[in-house]
């Protein structure tokens, strides 16, 4: 501060206001009025808008922490949305296969194996949803 001459001083600060980094060992806030009257004496300068180093880093970074925690709202949502949607279609196939169950179990399938059963052509069918919902479209030229 002493080796720039006062007017460019002026004209610097007016435009880029000065940043001062201080580093203390104990709490920051604990040294702050003597630090500020140090930095007033030696600049000249009024000292404002004193934060600690974790509120400047928490600042900087606070729209990506909420990216983030909007990102995993978001899929979240999806994923129990999609858990719902597996839940229901395997829900609708039992309940139409119900006759079918019960005849095997009947002529003694174990429920272990009508389980099995169930949960495998379950999946098949959500396998075949998720290919072809990621299969890409074709266009149709006129």
């Amino acid at each position: 501060m002493q080796q720039v001459p006062d007017a460019l001083n002026a004209l610097n600060v007016s435009h880029h206001p000065v940043a001062w980094v201080v580093r203390t060992r104990g709490e920051p806030y604990a040294y702050s009025t003597a630090i500020q009257e140090q930095l007033r004496q030696a600049s000249g300068l009024p000292v404002s808008d004193v934060r600690s180093m974790e509120e400047v880093v928490s600042r900087s970074i606070s729209r990506q922490r909420f990216n983030v925690l909007l990102m995993t709202v978001f899929g979240t949502s999806a994923l129990l949305l999609a858990a719902i949607g597996i839940y229901g279609l395997m829900a609708y196939s039992v309940e139409q296969r119900t006759r079918e169950i019960g005849i095997r179990m009947a002529l003694g399938a174990e429920a272990d194996q009508v389980r099995r059963m169930v949960i495998v052509q379950g999946m098949r069918l959500a396998v075949i949803g998720v290919v072809v919902g990621l299969r890409p479209r074709s266009v149709r030229r006129a």
